[in-house]
């Protein structure tokens, strides 16, 4: 708690298989979490998980860039690739949502990958998400 990760990526998420719970790994691009409205204008992650407001403007907030962050993960575990490879195809969102979806699915991933980050979710309301408590 009030810590911004920065390199949320599935290389960094370990299984815990005794209690069944995810273990987040490799802090080293982590930031204090000082307030909603704090910026940061440093990026030391994955470029394929970069938000779309970084790539742009050079700055982003820590929780609409890791709600993002977590729309590149979540696609990437399932569908089996990421997003984005580029950051043309982030900046020009060219998200392709795999036919075998949910639609609750789809939503889910849309509205995290929201190119604006002001329409992106807030933590607390993904975990009320259709698809997270189905």
């Amino acid at each position: 708690k009030g810590v911004v990760h920065r390199d949320l990526k599935s290389e960094n998420i370990l299984v815990d298989l005794d209690t069944e719970s995810l273990v987040l790994i490799d802090f080293g691009a982590s930031a204090i979490y000082k307030c909603p409205t704090s910026h940061y204008s440093d990026f030391h992650g994955t470029k394929q998980y970069k938000s779309p407001e970084y790539i742009l403007k050079k700055r982003y907030a820590g929780v609409p860039s890791t709600v993002w962050t977590l729309g590149v993960l979540l696609y990437d575990m399932v569908c089996g690739s990421l997003p984005f490879e580029s950051e043309e195809e982030i900046t020009g969102y060219k998200l392709v949502l795999r036919p075998h979806l949910s639609p609750e699915l789809k939503n889910l991933i849309q509205r995290c990958l929201a190119p604006n980050p002001d329409r992106r979710p807030s933590l607390e309301s993904l975990l009320e998400h259709i698809w997270l408590k189905g």
